[in-house]
Protein backbone atom coordinates (compact mmCIF):
# COMPACT_ATOMS: atom_id res chain seq x y z
CA UNK A 1 0.00 0.00 0.00
CA UNK A 2 1.87 3.43 -1.00
CA UNK A 3 -0.47 5.05 1.38
CA UNK A 4 1.55 3.84 4.24
CA UNK A 5 4.70 6.46 4.99
CA UNK A 6 8.35 4.43 5.01
CA UNK A 7 6.57 0.90 4.75
CA UNK A 8 9.46 -0.32 3.52
CA UNK A 9 12.19 1.72 4.55
CA UNK A 10 15.66 0.29 6.12
CA UNK A 11 15.56 2.53 8.51
CA UNK A 12 12.08 1.83 9.84
CA UNK A 13 12.83 -1.86 9.88
CA UNK A 14 16.27 -1.54 11.77
CA UNK A 15 14.59 0.65 14.60
CA UNK A 16 12.10 -2.39 15.11
CA UNK A 17 14.77 -4.91 15.12
CA UNK A 18 17.36 -2.73 17.07
CA UNK A 19 14.25 -2.25 19.58
CA UNK A 20 13.47 -6.29 19.92
CA UNK A 21 16.82 -7.31 19.99
CA UNK A 22 18.03 -8.11 16.99
CA UNK A 23 20.90 -6.26 16.73
CA UNK A 24 23.03 -8.46 13.93
CA UNK A 25 20.63 -7.84 11.24
CA UNK A 26 22.22 -10.33 8.92
CA UNK A 27 25.79 -8.57 9.59
CA UNK A 28 24.32 -5.07 8.95
CA UNK A 29 24.59 -4.40 12.26
CA UNK A 30 28.80 -5.36 12.34
CA UNK A 31 30.93 -2.26 11.83
CA UNK A 32 33.92 -4.05 12.38
CA UNK A 33 36.60 -5.23 10.00
CA UNK A 34 35.67 -8.37 7.75
CA UNK A 35 36.51 -9.56 4.60
CA UNK A 36 35.28 -8.43 1.30
CA UNK A 37 31.60 -10.03 0.01
CA UNK A 38 33.37 -11.31 -2.74
CA UNK A 39 36.23 -12.88 -1.01
CA UNK A 40 35.56 -16.96 -1.20
CA UNK A 41 35.93 -17.12 2.96
CA UNK A 42 33.19 -14.02 3.43
CA UNK A 43 30.36 -16.39 4.44
CA UNK A 44 32.20 -18.73 6.75
CA UNK A 45 33.87 -15.47 8.54
CA UNK A 46 30.18 -13.69 8.85
CA UNK A 47 29.78 -16.93 10.73
CA UNK A 48 32.18 -16.76 12.97
CA UNK A 49 31.39 -13.05 13.56
CA UNK A 50 27.77 -14.13 14.40
CA UNK A 51 29.02 -16.45 16.94
CA UNK A 52 31.02 -14.14 19.02
CA UNK A 53 28.72 -11.16 18.51
CA UNK A 54 27.53 -9.49 21.78
CA UNK A 55 24.93 -6.23 21.69
CA UNK A 56 23.92 -4.02 24.56
CA UNK A 57 20.46 -2.79 23.94
CA UNK A 58 20.50 0.66 24.90
CA UNK A 59 17.75 1.77 22.25
CA UNK A 60 15.48 -0.67 24.33
CA UNK A 61 16.55 1.12 27.20
CA UNK A 62 16.22 4.40 26.39
CA UNK A 63 12.73 3.70 24.52
CA UNK A 64 10.92 2.08 27.42
CA UNK A 65 12.35 4.90 29.80
CA UNK A 66 11.06 7.63 27.62
CA UNK A 67 7.21 6.06 27.31
CA UNK A 68 7.75 5.24 31.14
CA UNK A 69 8.19 8.64 31.76
CA UNK A 70 4.99 9.63 29.80
CA UNK A 71 2.49 6.77 30.31
CA UNK A 72 4.23 5.13 33.40
CA UNK A 73 1.74 6.60 35.38
CA UNK A 74 -1.99 6.10 35.19
CA UNK A 75 -2.90 8.89 33.49
CA UNK A 76 -5.68 11.39 35.11
CA UNK A 77 -8.60 12.20 32.89
CA UNK A 78 -12.02 13.76 33.53
CA UNK A 79 -15.51 13.62 31.94
CA UNK A 80 -17.25 17.38 31.55
CA UNK A 81 -20.28 18.60 29.58
CA UNK A 82 -23.33 15.93 30.87
CA UNK A 83 -25.82 15.86 33.80
CA UNK A 84 -24.23 13.95 36.98
CA UNK A 85 -25.83 11.22 36.24
CA UNK A 86 -24.70 10.78 32.53
CA UNK A 87 -20.97 11.74 33.26
CA UNK A 88 -21.23 8.82 36.31
CA UNK A 89 -22.86 6.20 33.66
CA UNK A 90 -19.77 6.85 31.31
CA UNK A 91 -17.16 7.39 34.14
CA UNK A 92 -18.31 3.55 35.61
CA UNK A 93 -18.12 2.54 31.79
CA UNK A 94 -14.92 3.62 31.09
CA UNK A 95 -12.94 2.80 33.95
CA UNK A 96 -14.44 -0.55 34.00
CA UNK A 97 -13.22 -1.22 30.41
CA UNK A 98 -9.62 0.52 31.18
CA UNK A 99 -9.28 -2.64 33.58
CA UNK A 100 -9.98 -5.24 31.41
CA UNK A 101 -8.82 -7.10 28.75
CA UNK A 102 -9.75 -4.87 26.06
CA UNK A 103 -6.44 -4.62 24.20
CA UNK A 104 -5.21 -6.54 21.30
CA UNK A 105 -1.42 -6.95 20.53
CA UNK A 106 1.24 -8.70 18.61
CA UNK A 107 3.13 -10.36 21.59
CA UNK A 108 7.17 -9.55 21.52
CA UNK A 109 9.50 -12.11 19.09
CA UNK A 110 6.47 -13.55 18.42
CA UNK A 111 3.81 -13.93 15.54
CA UNK A 112 1.45 -14.52 18.28
CA UNK A 113 -1.13 -12.45 19.88
CA UNK A 114 -2.32 -11.30 23.38
CA UNK A 115 -5.38 -9.46 25.39
CA UNK A 116 -3.85 -7.05 27.02
CA UNK A 117 -4.96 -3.90 28.78
CA UNK A 118 -6.03 -0.71 26.85
CA UNK A 119 -3.48 1.49 28.37
CA UNK A 120 -0.76 -1.32 27.50
CA UNK A 121 -1.92 -0.99 23.70
CA UNK A 122 -1.33 2.74 23.68
CA UNK A 123 2.48 2.36 25.32
CA UNK A 124 2.67 -0.09 22.69
CA UNK A 125 1.14 2.81 20.25
CA UNK A 126 3.72 5.25 21.75
CA UNK A 127 6.96 3.12 20.77
CA UNK A 128 6.18 2.69 17.68
CA UNK A 129 5.85 6.31 17.22
CA UNK A 130 9.23 6.81 18.67
CA UNK A 131 10.83 3.89 16.83
CA UNK A 132 9.17 4.69 13.40
CA UNK A 133 7.17 8.31 13.69
CA UNK A 134 3.89 6.79 13.92
CA UNK A 135 2.08 4.54 16.64
CA UNK A 136 -1.46 3.12 14.90
CA UNK A 137 -4.49 2.78 16.70
CA UNK A 138 -7.77 0.66 15.82
CA UNK A 139 -10.74 0.36 17.22
CA UNK A 140 -12.89 -2.91 15.80
CA UNK A 141 -16.06 -5.23 17.49
CA UNK A 142 -16.03 -8.45 18.57
CA UNK A 143 -19.30 -10.47 17.96
CA UNK A 144 -19.16 -14.08 18.53
CA UNK A 145 -22.48 -14.59 16.44
CA UNK A 146 -21.65 -13.13 13.62
CA UNK A 147 -18.26 -12.95 12.34
CA UNK A 148 -19.57 -10.15 9.78
CA UNK A 149 -20.91 -8.19 12.40
CA UNK A 150 -19.64 -4.78 12.07
CA UNK A 151 -18.48 -5.34 8.34
CA UNK A 152 -22.18 -5.05 7.10
CA UNK A 153 -23.76 -1.60 5.56
CA UNK A 154 -26.82 -0.35 7.24
CA UNK A 155 -30.02 -0.72 5.64
CA UNK A 156 -31.07 2.60 6.77
CA UNK A 157 -30.14 4.76 9.33
CA UNK A 158 -31.91 3.09 12.12
CA UNK A 159 -29.41 1.91 15.08
CA UNK A 160 -31.34 -1.51 14.78
CA UNK A 161 -29.88 -1.89 11.09
CA UNK A 162 -26.36 -2.29 11.78
CA UNK A 163 -26.58 -5.91 12.33
CA UNK A 164 -24.85 -5.54 15.47
CA UNK A 165 -26.86 -7.53 18.36
CA UNK A 166 -28.53 -4.37 20.37
CA UNK A 167 -26.99 -5.14 24.09
CA UNK A 168 -26.92 -3.27 27.53
CA UNK A 169 -24.20 -0.80 27.77
CA UNK A 170 -22.10 -2.45 30.10
CA UNK A 171 -22.01 -5.44 28.12
CA UNK A 172 -21.75 -3.45 24.80
CA UNK A 173 -18.46 -2.09 25.65
CA UNK A 174 -16.75 -5.26 26.33
CA UNK A 175 -17.18 -6.20 22.58
CA UNK A 176 -14.92 -3.24 21.91
CA UNK A 177 -10.86 -3.58 21.18
CA UNK A 178 -8.18 -1.29 20.98
CA UNK A 179 -5.48 -3.23 18.70
CA UNK A 180 -1.67 -1.94 17.62
CA UNK A 181 -1.16 -2.76 14.21
CA UNK A 182 2.26 -2.74 12.70
CA UNK A 183 3.48 0.52 11.95
CA UNK A 184 3.84 -0.90 8.75
CA UNK A 185 0.59 -2.06 8.45
CA UNK A 186 -1.50 1.07 9.15
CA UNK A 187 -1.26 4.88 8.45
CA UNK A 188 -4.14 7.87 8.69
CA UNK A 189 -3.21 10.26 5.84
CA UNK A 190 -5.48 12.77 4.03
CA UNK A 191 -7.40 11.78 0.64
CA UNK A 192 -6.00 14.89 -2.12
CA UNK A 193 -9.10 14.75 -3.98
CA UNK A 194 -11.66 14.90 -1.46
CA UNK A 195 -9.41 16.39 1.41
CA UNK A 196 -10.58 13.84 3.93
CA UNK A 197 -9.02 11.93 6.59
CA UNK A 198 -8.46 8.43 5.86
CA UNK A 199 -7.62 5.80 9.06
CA UNK A 200 -6.36 2.35 6.63
CA UNK A 201 -5.58 -0.73 7.74
CA UNK A 202 -3.72 -3.74 5.81
CA UNK A 203 -3.77 -7.18 6.46
CA UNK A 204 -4.22 -10.75 5.01
CA UNK A 205 -7.01 -13.40 5.25
CA UNK A 206 -7.05 -16.76 3.86
CA UNK A 207 -3.80 -15.46 1.68
CA UNK A 208 -6.17 -12.76 0.42
CA UNK A 209 -4.52 -9.55 0.70
CA UNK A 210 -7.33 -7.09 2.44
CA UNK A 211 -7.85 -3.47 3.38
CA UNK A 212 -9.93 -1.74 5.97
CA UNK A 213 -10.55 2.08 5.73
CA UNK A 214 -12.37 4.52 7.58
CA UNK A 215 -13.71 8.25 6.81
CA UNK A 216 -16.42 10.80 7.56
CA UNK A 217 -19.18 10.48 5.46
CA UNK A 218 -20.87 14.20 3.76
CA UNK A 219 -23.54 13.17 6.53
CA UNK A 220 -20.63 13.15 9.38
CA UNK A 221 -21.02 9.65 9.73
CA UNK A 222 -17.92 7.25 10.08
CA UNK A 223 -17.79 4.73 7.38
CA UNK A 224 -15.87 1.60 7.55
CA UNK A 225 -14.87 -0.42 4.68
CA UNK A 226 -13.61 -4.00 4.14
CA UNK A 227 -12.20 -3.50 -0.04
CA UNK A 228 -10.36 -6.47 -1.21
CA UNK A 229 -8.89 -7.36 -4.59
CA UNK A 230 -11.95 -7.23 -6.31
CA UNK A 231 -13.20 -4.27 -4.39
CA UNK A 232 -15.44 -3.37 -1.63
CA UNK A 233 -16.11 -6.56 0.05
CA UNK A 234 -18.30 -5.06 2.98
CA UNK A 235 -18.72 -1.86 5.14
CA UNK A 236 -21.15 -0.36 7.70
CA UNK A 237 -22.12 3.57 8.59
CA UNK A 238 -21.35 4.50 12.16
CA UNK A 239 -22.50 7.70 14.08
CA UNK A 240 -19.10 8.46 15.83
CA UNK A 241 -19.13 12.08 16.08
CA UNK A 242 -16.53 13.11 12.97
CA UNK A 243 -14.33 10.07 14.85
CA UNK A 244 -12.58 7.68 12.85
CA UNK A 245 -11.61 4.12 13.89
CA UNK A 246 -8.50 4.77 13.41
CA UNK A 247 -5.87 6.74 15.20
CA UNK A 248 -2.39 7.24 14.77
CA UNK A 249 0.23 8.90 17.72
CA UNK A 250 2.65 10.86 15.37
CA UNK A 251 6.25 12.52 16.78
CA UNK A 252 9.57 13.63 15.59
CA UNK A 253 11.79 10.28 15.13
CA UNK A 254 13.24 9.59 18.48
CA UNK A 255 16.03 6.58 17.26
CA UNK A 256 17.80 8.15 14.48
CA UNK A 257 20.62 7.76 12.14
CA UNK A 258 23.29 8.91 14.72
CA UNK A 259 21.79 6.97 17.58
CA UNK A 260 21.88 3.74 15.44
CA UNK A 261 25.33 4.40 14.51
CA UNK A 262 26.08 4.56 18.41
CA UNK A 263 24.41 1.50 18.87
CA UNK A 264 26.61 -0.04 16.50
CA UNK A 265 29.64 1.52 17.54
CA UNK A 266 28.80 -0.01 21.25
CA UNK A 267 27.49 -3.11 19.80
CA UNK A 268 31.30 -3.62 18.59
CA UNK A 269 32.84 -2.60 21.68
CA UNK A 270 30.61 -5.40 23.85
CA UNK A 271 31.85 -7.84 21.10
CA UNK A 272 35.95 -6.94 21.81
CA UNK A 273 35.44 -7.19 25.33
CA UNK A 274 33.42 -10.63 24.84
CA UNK A 275 36.75 -11.83 22.31
CA UNK A 276 39.61 -10.07 24.34
CA UNK A 277 37.91 -12.31 27.37
CA UNK A 278 38.74 -15.55 24.74
CA UNK A 279 42.15 -14.24 24.43
CA UNK A 280 43.28 -13.39 28.27
CA UNK A 281 41.05 -17.08 28.90
CA UNK A 282 42.93 -18.90 26.41
CA UNK A 283 46.10 -17.95 26.49
CA UNK A 284 47.30 -18.04 22.30
CA UNK A 285 51.37 -20.03 22.65
CA UNK A 286 53.96 -19.18 19.79
CA UNK A 287 57.08 -21.65 20.24
CA UNK A 288 60.31 -20.52 18.54
CA UNK A 289 63.22 -23.52 17.64
CA UNK A 290 60.90 -26.01 19.04
CA UNK A 291 60.66 -29.52 17.84
CA UNK A 292 57.33 -30.70 18.60
CA UNK A 293 56.82 -34.30 20.09
CA UNK A 294 56.74 -36.79 18.21
CA UNK A 295 58.65 -39.69 16.72
CA UNK A 296 61.00 -40.30 13.66
CA UNK A 297 60.15 -43.35 11.71
CA UNK A 298 61.39 -44.60 8.31
CA UNK A 299 59.55 -44.36 5.22
CA UNK A 300 58.80 -48.66 3.99
CA UNK A 301 58.91 -46.74 0.42
CA UNK A 302 61.55 -44.29 0.19
CA UNK A 303 63.74 -45.45 2.93
CA UNK A 304 64.09 -42.27 4.39
CA UNK A 305 63.34 -41.61 8.20
CA UNK A 306 60.41 -38.98 8.53
CA UNK A 307 59.57 -37.09 11.39
CA UNK A 308 55.62 -37.87 13.35
CA UNK A 309 54.68 -35.42 15.30
CA UNK A 310 52.00 -36.15 18.47
CA UNK A 311 49.64 -34.32 19.54
CA UNK A 312 51.35 -31.16 21.90
CA UNK A 313 49.72 -32.52 25.83
CA UNK A 314 49.21 -29.56 28.09
CA UNK A 315 47.26 -28.75 31.38
CA UNK A 316 46.68 -29.48 35.28
CA UNK A 317 49.24 -31.98 36.83
CA UNK A 318 51.11 -32.97 33.25
CA UNK A 319 54.55 -32.63 32.33
CA UNK A 320 55.47 -31.69 28.82
CA UNK A 321 59.04 -31.61 27.48
CA UNK A 322 59.69 -29.40 24.79
CA UNK A 323 63.26 -30.20 23.16
CA UNK A 324 65.03 -27.80 20.52
CA UNK A 325 64.85 -28.31 16.79
CA UNK A 326 67.73 -30.17 15.10
CA UNK A 327 69.88 -28.56 13.21
CA UNK A 328 73.04 -30.13 10.76
CA UNK A 329 76.20 -28.35 10.63
CA UNK A 330 78.72 -27.53 7.83
CA UNK A 331 81.11 -29.80 9.10
CA UNK A 332 78.03 -32.70 9.61
CA UNK A 333 77.56 -32.73 12.79
CA UNK A 334 74.28 -31.84 14.53
CA UNK A 335 73.20 -29.36 17.36
CA UNK A 336 69.90 -28.79 18.56
CA UNK A 337 68.21 -25.08 18.80
CA UNK A 338 67.75 -23.04 21.74
CA UNK A 339 63.57 -23.54 21.90
CA UNK A 340 61.53 -20.99 24.19
CA UNK A 341 57.97 -19.81 24.04
CA UNK A 342 56.24 -16.43 23.36
CA UNK A 343 52.86 -15.50 24.87
CA UNK A 344 50.25 -13.20 23.70
CA UNK A 345 48.86 -10.95 26.44
CA UNK A 346 45.65 -9.61 26.26
CA UNK A 347 44.89 -5.96 25.58
CA UNK A 348 43.90 -3.87 28.62
CA UNK A 349 39.88 -4.84 28.93
CA UNK A 350 39.22 -0.69 29.69
CA UNK A 351 39.92 0.11 26.39
CA UNK A 352 36.47 -1.81 25.50
CA UNK A 353 34.52 -0.78 28.16
CA UNK A 354 35.62 2.64 28.22
CA UNK A 355 34.62 2.89 24.37
CA UNK A 356 30.97 0.47 25.58
CA UNK A 357 30.14 3.18 28.59
CA UNK A 358 30.75 6.10 26.76
CA UNK A 359 28.47 5.22 23.39
CA UNK A 360 25.70 4.29 25.86
CA UNK A 361 26.12 7.59 27.50
CA UNK A 362 25.90 9.22 24.11
CA UNK A 363 22.52 6.78 23.39
CA UNK A 364 21.07 8.58 26.34
CA UNK A 365 22.35 12.03 25.96
CA UNK A 366 20.79 12.17 22.46
CA UNK A 367 17.85 10.73 24.15
CA UNK A 368 17.71 13.51 26.59
CA UNK A 369 17.90 10.89 29.30
CA UNK A 370 21.80 11.97 30.85
CA UNK A 371 20.34 12.34 34.46
CA UNK A 372 20.11 8.16 34.57
CA UNK A 373 23.43 7.82 34.68
CA UNK A 374 23.78 10.16 37.38
CA UNK A 375 21.68 8.96 39.53
CA UNK A 376 24.75 6.63 41.43
CA UNK A 377 27.67 10.23 41.09
CA UNK A 378 28.22 11.04 44.46
CA UNK A 379 30.26 13.99 43.30
CA UNK A 380 27.19 15.33 40.92
CA UNK A 381 25.63 19.30 42.14
CA UNK A 382 22.19 19.33 42.69
CA UNK A 383 22.11 21.95 39.89
CA UNK A 384 24.08 19.60 37.49
CA UNK A 385 20.70 16.79 38.17
CA UNK A 386 18.57 19.46 37.96
CA UNK A 387 20.02 20.22 34.18
CA UNK A 388 19.71 17.16 33.27
CA UNK A 389 16.50 15.99 34.25
CA UNK A 390 14.74 19.13 32.77
CA UNK A 391 16.59 17.86 29.47
CA UNK A 392 14.59 14.77 30.03
CA UNK A 393 11.57 16.62 31.16
CA UNK A 394 11.80 18.49 27.72
CA UNK A 395 12.32 15.36 25.87
CA UNK A 396 9.05 13.81 27.21
CA UNK A 397 7.17 17.23 26.73
CA UNK A 398 7.94 15.84 22.57
CA UNK A 399 5.29 12.62 23.46
CA UNK A 400 3.00 13.83 26.19
CA UNK A 401 0.53 15.96 23.91
CA UNK A 402 0.16 13.28 21.31
CA UNK A 403 -0.63 11.22 24.22
CA UNK A 404 -2.90 13.12 25.79
CA UNK A 405 -4.69 13.59 22.27
CA UNK A 406 -4.82 9.61 21.80
CA UNK A 407 -6.60 8.99 25.01
CA UNK A 408 -8.91 11.23 24.33
CA UNK A 409 -10.11 9.91 21.34
CA UNK A 410 -9.77 6.78 22.71
CA UNK A 411 -11.87 7.45 25.44
CA UNK A 412 -14.16 9.18 23.46
CA UNK A 413 -14.78 6.78 20.51
CA UNK A 414 -15.20 3.95 23.35
CA UNK A 415 -18.32 6.04 24.42
CA UNK A 416 -19.47 6.18 21.33
CA UNK A 417 -19.18 2.88 19.88
CA UNK A 418 -21.10 1.63 23.13
CA UNK A 419 -23.82 4.33 22.43
CA UNK A 420 -24.20 2.24 18.77
CA UNK A 421 -23.87 -0.91 20.56
CA UNK A 422 -26.67 -0.57 23.49
CA UNK A 423 -28.96 0.75 20.60
CA UNK A 424 -28.63 4.62 21.84
CA UNK A 425 -26.48 6.44 19.45
CA UNK A 426 -25.28 9.44 20.19
CA UNK A 427 -26.50 9.12 24.08
CA UNK A 428 -22.76 10.28 25.29
CA UNK A 429 -22.13 12.93 22.92
CA UNK A 430 -22.32 15.86 24.37
CA UNK A 431 -19.10 15.05 26.74
CA UNK A 432 -16.22 15.81 27.06
CA UNK A 433 -13.52 13.83 27.84
CA UNK A 434 -9.98 15.47 29.00
CA UNK A 435 -6.47 13.26 29.62
CA UNK A 436 -3.63 14.96 31.17
CA UNK A 437 -0.51 12.08 31.13
CA UNK A 438 1.38 12.12 34.68
CA UNK A 439 5.44 12.71 33.52
CA UNK A 440 7.21 10.62 36.05
CA UNK A 441 10.74 12.03 35.73
CA UNK A 442 12.48 9.90 38.48
CA UNK A 443 13.39 9.73 41.48
CA UNK A 444 12.95 13.24 43.27
CA UNK A 445 15.63 14.10 46.18
CA UNK A 446 15.27 15.54 49.31
CA UNK A 447 17.17 18.53 48.23
CA UNK A 448 14.24 18.83 45.90
CA UNK A 449 11.85 18.36 48.08
CA UNK A 450 12.76 21.08 51.03
CA UNK A 451 12.59 23.73 47.82
CA UNK A 452 9.21 22.47 46.49
CA UNK A 453 7.53 22.82 50.14
CA UNK A 454 9.10 26.23 51.24
CA UNK A 455 8.27 27.45 47.66
CA UNK A 456 4.26 26.29 48.73
CA UNK A 457 5.28 27.34 51.83
CA UNK A 458 6.19 30.91 50.37
CA UNK A 459 3.06 30.89 48.16
CA UNK A 460 4.70 30.16 45.12
CA UNK A 461 3.01 27.02 44.47
CA UNK A 462 -0.37 25.47 44.95
CA UNK A 463 -0.84 22.68 47.45
CA UNK A 464 -1.69 20.58 44.06
CA UNK A 465 1.26 21.41 41.96
CA UNK A 466 3.63 21.04 44.93
CA UNK A 467 2.36 17.25 45.22
CA UNK A 468 2.63 16.66 41.71
CA UNK A 469 6.49 17.96 41.36
CA UNK A 470 7.19 15.40 44.89
CA UNK A 471 6.02 12.62 42.84
CA UNK A 472 2.10 12.53 44.02
CA UNK A 473 0.45 10.73 40.76
CA UNK A 474 -3.13 11.83 41.89
CA UNK A 475 -2.85 15.36 43.61
CA UNK A 476 -7.04 15.56 43.76
CA UNK A 477 -7.06 12.51 45.68
CA UNK A 478 -4.21 13.15 48.05
CA UNK A 479 -6.00 16.57 49.14
CA UNK A 480 -9.23 14.85 49.69
CA UNK A 481 -7.45 11.91 52.33
CA UNK A 482 -5.97 14.82 53.94
CA UNK A 483 -9.45 16.19 54.39
CA UNK A 484 -10.82 12.88 55.24
CA UNK A 485 -7.54 12.66 57.85
CA UNK A 486 -8.12 16.17 59.42
CA UNK A 487 -11.34 16.02 60.20
CA UNK A 488 -11.28 12.17 61.93
CA UNK A 489 -8.31 13.88 63.91
CA UNK A 490 -10.86 16.81 64.61
CA UNK A 491 -13.44 14.66 65.60
CA UNK A 492 -10.88 12.22 67.90
CA UNK A 493 -10.07 15.70 69.54
CA UNK A 494 -13.46 16.52 69.84
CA UNK A 495 -14.79 13.08 71.94
CA UNK A 496 -11.62 13.87 74.16
CA UNK A 497 -13.12 17.12 75.10
CA UNK A 498 -16.30 15.73 75.47
CA UNK A 499 -15.13 12.32 78.05
CA UNK A 500 -13.13 14.92 80.24
CA UNK A 501 -15.78 17.11 80.58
Amino acid sequence: MKRIPNQHAAWLLANLRFYNGDHWQEGTGWTGPTVPETHTQYGHTMQLLEKIFVSRNSIAQAVNQHVAGVLGNPPRWTITGGDDALMQEAEMLLTTWLANQQGYAARTLSKETKLCSPLEVVNLATKHALLTTRGGLRFFVANPDSAEAAQNEPASADTNQYNLPILPAEEAINQIFIHNPDPRQAAVFVDENTMTTVGLYTYQEDKVQKAELSYIGRDGNTILLILDETGIESGAKLPLGRRLMHYEIERPLFITEQIRAAQKALNKAETMTSKNLDVGGFLERVFLNAQPPGTWEKNSQTGIEEFKPLPLEIGPGLTTFISGMEEARPDGSRTYATPSALFREPTNPEAFTDTSDHYHASILEQCGQLHTLLANEGNISGESRSQARDAYKKSLLETKPEADKALVWLLETVLALTAVLSGQPGRYEALAVSVDCQLDLGIITSDEVTQTVQAHGAGLLSRETAMSKIGVTDPTAEKQRIQDEQVELNNMASNDNDTEM
